[in-house]
């Protein structure tokens, strides 16, 4: 994953994790539903003010790479999208 540097931030940090959403059993159902995910994903974090630097979805997981403010719990990050991509 390649790394892309700000240029103008809103905050001191930078805190990037990286998140790994895997199916039931690592059943292979992303790659079919590939764009739809990227898509959603993007928008999501574009409503919740997360920054989203890569995702790229694999047969059976969903890998983000995600950049987070200091305020922002990774906890509610992940119950966030794992809520809104259910739907």
């Amino acid at each position: 994953m390649n790394l892309t540097f700000f240029t103008s931030l809103k905050w001191a940090f930078q805190l990037h994790y990286y998140l790994c959403f895997r199916t039931h059993r690592r059943r292979e159902s992303f790659l079919a539903k590939e764009s739809v995910l990227q898509e959603l994903i993007a928008e999501i974090c574009e409503q919740h003010d997360y920054h989203l630097l890569e995702c790229q979805p694999h047969p059976g997981n969903l890998r983000s790479l995600v950049s987070l403010r200091p305020d922002q719990s990774v906890a509610k990050t992940v119950q966030t999208i794992k809520t809104n991509l259910s739907t």
